[in-house]
């Protein structure tokens, strides 16, 4: 498993490159393969210092083998930075989306005192420090699924209430779709953790880190 890849790079290796092309080159393997070669990859190139191109529509794959990503929109650049700023602090719902589940919320942006927080449906959610890139009113936020949290319904006063419509287990972690007035959320939550049944209420509570203001107007 994976010989095929490894005899390419060596072979690549040989010629003393400045700068090495990967072209989706975990694509046929299974994933527990794609896992050790990507982790291979990423330390091969550390320990050589050879500057890298790694193409691949594998999310995961581009967030543990990069320093730099970047994200490409019909021809154009839509995003660079580190692997976590695309993911944390995606510029736009398309980059949001691309980089992994996200949930694209209506919100009312507020600040108090140079700090931000985000209202959504009752909630409110502190940013903190987000400097003056976006102007208070009404706002677009990314929200990544396991930064949502369930709580028993009225448990927590002054959360909002949902309700859930389907789950999923997947090993471990529980995948959850809630409807929350206008908003239908995926919520991915450690498999270890209270489940709740379709149909239950439950509210809503959401973490800043994976909580982002996203720019309507980006590419």
């Amino acid at each position: 498993g994976g010989q095929q890849q490894r005899v390419a790079v060596a072979r690549a290796l040989i010629l003393e490159p400045h700068v090495m092309l990967f072209d989706e080159p975990l694509s046929n393997l299974d994933t527990k393969l794609r896992r050790q070669m990507r982790d291979d990859i990423r330390r091969l190139q550390q320990e050589t210092g050879i500057t890298s191109v790694y193409v691949t529509h594998d999310q995961s794959e581009a967030l543990s083998v990069s320093d730099s990503v970047v994200v490409m929109k019909e021809g154009g650049i839509a995003q660079i930075g580190t692997p976590e700023e695309l993911y944390r602090k995606p510029n736009s719902a398309f980059v949001a989306t691309f980089m992994g589940d996200a949930n694209i919320l209506d919100a009312v942006l507020t600040y108090d005192d140079g700090r931000a927080s985000v209202v959504v449906e009752d909630a409110t959610i502190p940013l903190g420090d987000i400097g003056d890139e976006f102007a208070a009113g009404n706002v677009k936020l990314a929200v990544r699924p396991e930064a949502v949290r369930l709580v028993a319904d009225q448990s927590q006063p002054g959360l909002p209430t949902a309700r859930i419509e389907s789950r999923a287990y997947v090993g471990s972690a529980m995948e959850y779709t809630v409807s929350l007035n206008k908003h239908s959320l995926f919520v991915i939550m450690p498999s270890q953790e209270r489940e709740y049944s379709v149909g239950e209420k439950v509210q809503i509570d959401f973490n800043p880190v994976g909580t982002a203001i996203i720019n309507e107007s980006a590419p």
